[in-house]
């Protein structure tokens, strides 16, 4: 339990601070933050939430945390709005930009393969939904390891590696 209330902290916070950080670029010296700037931070909130909210389902399907029925059904109801929105967030293409992002620029050169994958984390956040609804633990955990792999194969193709380079995953 004390792991999803440390993850569903981490997620405020890091959603409290992207606020914050949005407020003071909008607000200084009388600067605006442009176009790129703007998307790019709603495509970085969005995905933090994405991420914070998968965690505890990672965690629970991995047997890191105990399993919690109301936990599951409520991250996976939320993953299922927050997947939708994937490809407005990514409708901006700042790949020519100076904005620092982690989106490679692949995602706008292959833009249709990036919205099909976009699109399997939906079906598969669905998936996850229904089987939640079913009951059966087994699927439920089935439907996460599915949702983790569209994740990881979305990034390893279209996301910059933290640490520099191409594509990596978490």
């Amino acid at each position: 339990m004390k792991k999803a209330k440390k993850a569903i902290l981490v997620t405020i916070t890091a959603m409290t601070a992207v606020t914050m950080t949005a407020a003071v670029l909008a607000q200084g010296g009388g600067r605006r933050p442009n176009p790129d700037q703007t998307a790019v931070q709603f495509r970085e909130a969005l995905m933090t939430v994405i991420g914070g909210t998968a965690v505890p389902l990672i965690l629970m399907q991995r047997g890191r945390m105990p399993y919690n029925a109301d936990v599951v059904a409520k991250d996976a109801m939320n993953l299922t709005t927050l997947a939708g929105m994937i490809p407005d967030a990514f409708e901006r293409d700042t790949s020519s930009s100076t904005v620092k992002t982690m989106a490679l620029p692949v995602v706008w050169q292959n833009h249709d393969e990036f919205l099909m994958t976009a699109g399997k984390l939906k079906t598969q956040v669905e998936a996850l939904d229904m089987a939640v609804k079913g009951g059966s633990q087994d699927d439920i955990k089935t439907a996460i390891m599915n949702v983790g792999a569209v994740c990881n194969q979305c990034h390893m193709k279209f996301r910059q590696n933290p640490q520099g380079g191409g594509g990596g995953g978490r």
